[in-house]
């Protein structure tokens, strides 16, 4: 079954408030030779007095990614852009990741151990 999580962070003042993308970092104790895995994140800045809703996020980009072998750190590659809905500086952003199986071949539950996430920044200094 598609399984997920929700993250939230405050994007720094240096923060464009243009498209990010990302990197999974996930594990696994069953795969196997040429086993795919796939996970999607998509995101949205939420102001003070906003209601939280699923409808205020973007589009969720899909990253694929090849077992290597059992109990490895597995580095994914870095995904196409994406879109955040209502990006800002200094704004809460939620998050949503999830591992969609209609479009993987992995059998094991893939483990995600954390994400990187990219941003462009405006400046240099968050003061």
């Amino acid at each position: 079954a598609d399984e997920g999580a929700n993250f939230s962070i405050g994007m720094p003042k240096s923060y464009n408030a243009g498209t990010i993308t990302f990197l999974p970092i996930w594990t696994c104790t069953g795969g196997g030779a040429a086993e795919t895995v796939q996970f999607e994140l998509r995101g949205g800045g939420f102001a003070n007095d906003a209601a939280i809703n699923v409808t205020g996020f973007g589009t969720a980009v899909p990253v694929d990614d090849t077992w290597i072998a059992d109990d490895d750190v597995h580095e994914g590659p870095e995904s196409a852009v994406v879109t955040l809905a209502t990006p800002a500086k200094q704004r809460l952003t939620f998050f949503e990741i999830i591992r969609d199986v209609s479009d993987d071949t992995l059998t094991a539950d893939a483990e995600l151990i954390g994400i990187w996430l990219f941003y462009t920044e405006d400046t240099v200094i968050d003061n």
